[in-house]
């Protein structure tokens, strides 16, 4: 597989992909670093880690990976600012010639962001602000006009919406969210139980159609207005490298 930006060591994904604030972020047991590390081996070879592959092969098969963009931001809509940040997007190939895209989101501890009210309530007085248009947008994109959003967590609908818009600009091919919750060293058991809970609360609002479930993963068929794109929100539980 090739990582774009010549991305070929642990060393260069820091350099050229990794967070914002290294200092602060780059580091053991913290989700930047940890998912860096999962894509290669001992000897340093880029490699799709074996949980993601067999997760995603369960429901598209044999596949390879034609490139893939750590750091992806796909526009959401046609306003400024505050698009969706893909911590991987992945363009892929089955081994019957078809096209599709894998987006992860990666967490140890961290939240999906805030709740919808929370994240309406903390623009309130910024008269400017897109962000409730936003939101009614994507409601309606998910087919969720009629249901109370309030309580999902904001990055479940850009995540979700995302990976719509990039399934589009391929053709309408089929897409995959992927929410990688990778498991620390620290205890830190309640926070990744409310990730858990979050996107279940998300996928029944939705009436997304549950493929299958099992303790460490998950894979629904999530319900839009994108008739023609087959579109899938998936969990995996995974160790760090």
């Amino acid at each position: 597989m090739i990582i774009a930006g010549e991305i070929n060591r642990i060393e260069d994904w820091y350099y050229k992909a990794g967070p914002k604030d290294k200092d602060s972020q780059w580091k053991d047991d913290y989700s930047a670093k940890e998912f860096a590390k999962l894509w290669f081996t001992k000897s340093e070879d880029l490699k799709v880690p074996n949980e993601i592959r067999e997760l995603v092969e369960r429901n598209f098969g044999k596949f390879d990976v034609l490139f893939a963009f750590p750091e992806h931001i796909t526009k959401l809509d046609g306003f400024s600012g505050g698009h969706r940040n893909h911590d991987m997007f992945s363009f892929c190939k089955k081994q019957n010639s078809e096209d599709f895209v894998i987006c992860i989101e990666a967490k140890v501890a961290e939240p999906l962001d805030m709740t919808i009210g929370e994240k309406i309530k903390s623009v309130e007085k910024k008269d400017s602000s897109k962000i409730p248009l936003r939101i009614k947008g994507m409601q309606n994109m998910l087919n969720m006009e009629n249901k109370n959003i309030d309580n999902l967590r904001y990055q479940l609908f850009t995540g979700t919406v995302g990976t719509i818009n990039e399934c589009k600009k391929y053709n309408n091919i089929d897409g995959l969210f992927l929410i990688l919750q990778i498991m620390p060293k620290r205890n830190e058991n309640e926070k990744i139980s409310s990730n858990l809970s979050d996107i279940k609360s998300f996928l029944n609002e939705n009436n997304a159609e549950t493929l299958y479930e099992d303790e460490k993963s998950l894979l629904s068929k999530i319900h839009s207005k994108e008739q023609n794109i087959n579109m899938y929100l998936g969990y995996l539980r995974i160790q760090e490298a």
